[in-house]
């Protein structure tokens, strides 16, 4: 008796891979659509290979993985759809989110699914609310890039119980105010790799948010490393009074217990005219144990001191009016 013929699974997969590539989300519906055994092929695809991009409330954008860098969304990696119902089939079953903003916050989202999920928006306070009232559950998740405020991260890791995942990436923007420290900090054991990057360009409370780093770092006790990227660009200033704050930033940096090894990055470029004198800046930079490097511009300072490695270089950068 004839039978209706069937692709073998693996040739379903590689049909469903090859238009993603070409960027036809309305294909991928409809033979998702068109079987029992075409709609598991259609969902493994979603969930390994495709992210859910937010860039506004209404706009999102869906992308291939291996050809995106979690900002891109040109249409060589865009997987295109015509109708809110294929967008919203694609929403239910993608692991890898990104957004934007925080009315993204609002959609109907399966976020206990969510194994990767990075979120740009500074202003994340929805998102942290939802989190702590249990709105927003994050069950599954793996991997965790999150930009808020040093304000925002202290408040997260006094009060919390933020399910933190084994990998996070912190990137820290300037604080509104100077933070208050009310307690302790809570712990977070599941985290085993951490990175914070910090641009702390013309943060008035950059120091204080530098000395509450080995704090931030011993909330995560079951850490196995430790990356922290520093980036400063600022004018110069007469007798530069921050010499004082950097040398006790060093210091505490070699006196500090970690039980697991620190990386840190500290690139800091100083702005200058033609009519600033930088004699003195740079004696005061040897005095706490710059050298200067090939460069009469460039002074690094390198520690590596048992789990601590820090590598601290100042670029002077004459501007010309």
């Amino acid at each position: 008796m004839p039978t209706n013929p069937k692709l073998q699974n693996h040739l379903m997969r590689e049909l469903m891979h090859t238009i993603r590539l070409k960027g036809n989300g309305d294909v991928m519906v409809l033979l998702a659509l068109s079987g029992k055994e075409t709609f598991p092929v259609f969902t493994y695809v979603v969930q390994t290979k495709i992210a859910l991009h937010f860039t506004q409330a209404t706009i999102m954008h869906l992308l291939n993985l291996e050809s995106y860098d979690k900002i891109a969304t040109s249409a060589k990696v865009c997987v295109r759809v015509s109708t809110s119902g294929a967008l919203r089939l694609f929403s239910r079953f993608v692991r890898d989110l990104n957004v934007i903003i925080s009315a993204s916050f609002r959609l109907p989202i399966d976020w206990a699914s969510l194994e990767d999920l990075t979120i740009y928006d500074v202003s994340a306070g929805k998102f942290l609310d939802g989190v702590a009232n249990g709105t927003i559950l994050l069950a599954n998740l793996r991997k965790l890039m999150f930009r808020l405020t040093f304000n925002d991260l202290i408040k997260t890791l006094l009060t919390a119980c933020f399910p933190f995942p084994e990998e996070v990436t912190l990137t820290i923007e300037q604080a509104d105010h100077a933070p208050t420290l009310h307690g302790a900090f809570k712990t977070f054991p599941r985290v085993k790799r951490l990175k914070i990057i910090y641009s702390m360009n013309n943060d008035p409370n950059k120091f204080q948010v530098l000395n509450e780093l080995p704090a931030v770092i011993k909330c995560f006790p079951g850490l196995k490393s430790v990356k922290i990227m520093l980036r400063d660009r600022h004018d110069f200033i007469s007798n530069h009074p921050e010499i004082v704050e950097v040398a006790k930033f060093h210091e505490q940096l070699q006196t500090a217990d970690f039980s697991v090894p620190v990386d840190v990055t500290y690139h800091e470029f100083v702005y200058m005219s033609p009519s600033d004198s930088t004699e003195e800046f740079n004696s005061q930079l040897k005095s706490i144990g710059f050298k200067a490097e090939h460069y009469a511009y460039e002074y690094i300072f390198s520690l590596d001191n048992h789990n601590v490695k820090l590598f601290h270089q100042i670029c002077e950068y004459e501007l010309y009016c």
